[in-house]
């Protein structure tokens, strides 16, 4: 269990290190892009108006791409009826009518998101708290003695 853990941590470590780094590859392409089209428009007109046409089409890009973001994280309309869950440790339904709705989870996602980020912040950042998690880790998932 605690093997299959550190696996994937290390994967989901070295994926969000991979795409840290494209991300980074990215915006070097926009900074060089964007500069690539001042220079070709200071060529037909003075250098104020290229950069406010670069400018402008810098900040329609990202209006665009916030666009696109806030319909992605948009919840979906209910396209029909839809399986209730079902919690796989004890076979409960989940949802209104579930035993475990009264579980002191956030309401928004993204507040699940923060949580799961400054959590991930605080064990990489600290040997000790990642010892004690496996420790608690350990002996939550030890047989108990028969």
């Amino acid at each position: 269990m605690i093997e299959e853990l550190r696996s994937l941590a290390a994967r989901f470590a070295a994926a969000l290190f991979l795409m840290s780094l494209a991300v980074l590859a990215l915006l070097g392409a926009a900074i060089w892009g964007a500069f690539a089209l001042y220079l070709r428009l200071e060529e037909i007109m003075d250098a104020a108006s290229a950069a406010a046409i670069t400018g402008g089409v810098v900040l329609l890009v990202a209006a665009v791409l916030a666009g696109i973001a806030c319909l992605v994280l948009r919840k979906s309309g209910s396209s029909g009826p839809k399986q209730p869950a079902v919690d796989p440790a004890s076979g409960l339904p989940l949802g209104k009518n579930s035993p475990l709705k009264d579980l002191p989870l956030p309401g928004r996602p993204w507040e699940r998101v923060y949580a799961g980020l400054i959590a991930g912040f605080c064990l990489g950042a600290s040997p000790e708290l990642r010892r004690s998690l496996s420790k608690i880790i350990e002996d939550y998932t030890r047989p108990p003695p028969s």
